[in-house]
Parts: C-alpha cells; sequence; structure tokens
C-alpha cells in the first residue's frame, strides 16, 4: 500500500515528501473466510455427524467378540453402583 511521509529538516523551509510502500501482516482470518466464503463444501468451520444410529443398528455392527466384552464391561459397572450404593428408605437388606 503506497504512503507518503513529511519530514521537515532542520533550517530547511520546505518539507520533504517520501513515498514508501506500506507492508502489513497477512489477515490470517481473513484467508479463512474468503476460503469458507468461496468453497464451503471444502472449507465449512463444523462438521456435520450423522448420530441417528440406533442401540440395535450399533449391535448389528459389533462382531459377537465385541458385544461379549460390552457385555461384561456393562456387568462390571453395574456391579461397581450396586456395591457403593448408600442404602435408602426403599431398599431392603
Amino acid at each position: 500500500m503506497p504512503a507518503v511521509k513529511i519530514f521537515r529538516p532542520p533550517n530547511s523551509p520546505q518539507p520533504v515528501y517520501a513515498t514508501y510502500t506500506v507492508h502489513l501482516p497477512p489477515d490470517t482470518n481473513a484467508a479463512v473466510r474468503w476460503l469458507i466464503n468461496r468453497q464451503p463444501q471444502r472449507w465449512r468451520e463444523r462438521k456435520e455427524l450423522d448420530v441417528s444410529g440406533s442401540l440395535e443398528h450399533r449391535l448389528a455392527m459389533m462382531t459377537p467378540e465385541q458385544r461379549w466384552a460390552r457385555l461384561l464391561e456393562l456387568q462390571a459397572k453395574a456391579r461397581q453402583v450396586i456395591e457403593h450404593k448408600e442404602p435408602t428408605d426403599g431398599d431392603t437388606q
């Protein structure tokens, strides 16, 4: 960007005009906006995820070994909850 700087040397009746080029750092936010506006499918800021899968679908995608491992994991979690649960008025021992 062209600019002019004005100097007045000592003991000189006339000012001196010096032209120079101003160098500005790149604006990364402007670059991102430019890309998003021109190619939104490629440079979109957010990704859309399909989270509509049902429990039945997720189970159908597992192998029998994965289902068995998940069952054991859930049983262990349930056992921890039961063992650490404080008795309430409605609970019988």
